[in-house]
């Protein structure tokens, strides 16, 4: 009845998905100082209560330093590399989607029920954080599509979609890429 319910303070931006306990998810920005002393903005994962109080953060820099994934050291390299080359925006994540009943593989501890599916423009990356063991438990990216993908969607088949922004390093294409992770 267009009467605010509760609101919480905070950068958000790009996206946000609802769990089954209708816990609100989505994503945000903070100024985080790299081990080289560089300022960048660091993106993280926010979770909030149903009545918008904070349940969990995640960020995503301390998240990338404490990865025992193997594919997470040179995305890491090129957090670094970009911010001591002056970039600030070292993530600019655009999407969040909360694996589901419907999206979840059986017996999976990747593709399973609550983990979080996020992809990562300026990485040209694609990952599932377990937001209980806050750990990145997979990664996609780059190379599989030209560098711009957003809204990455796991789909009840198992596959996953992405929009491939700027195919081609051209403004005016696009395309819709659907492939099996």
């Amino acid at each position: 009845d267009s009467q605010l319910l509760w609101s919480y303070e905070c950068s958000a931006h790009h996206d946000l998905d609802v769990d089954s306990d209708v816990n609100i998810y989505t994503l945000t920005n903070d100024w985080i100082k790299l081990k080289q002393g560089v300022l960048v903005i660091d993106n993280a994962l926010l979770i909030l209560s149903p009545d918008g109080k904070l349940v969990k953060k995640i960020s995503f820099l301390p998240l990338m330093y404490a990865s025992k994934n193997h594919a997470v050291e040179p995305l890491l390299k090129r957090v670094v590399g970009m911010a001591l080359a002056g970039a600030q925006d070292v993530y600019h994540t655009n999407t969040l989607q909360i694996i589901d009943e419907k999206t979840a593989y059986p017996n999976s501890p990747i593709f399973k029920k609550n983990n979080i599916l996020i992809s990562i423009l300026t990485l040209s990356t694609i990952a599932i954080i377990d937001p209980k063991l806050e750990e990145i438990v997979w990664i996609a990216g780059p190379r599989l599509w030209i560098e711009g993908q957003h809204n990455a969607t796991l789909l009840a088949d198992g596959n996953m979609l992405t929009f491939d922004n700027h195919y081609k390093d051209q403004k005016d294409r696009s395309r819709v890429l659907e492939f099996k992770p």
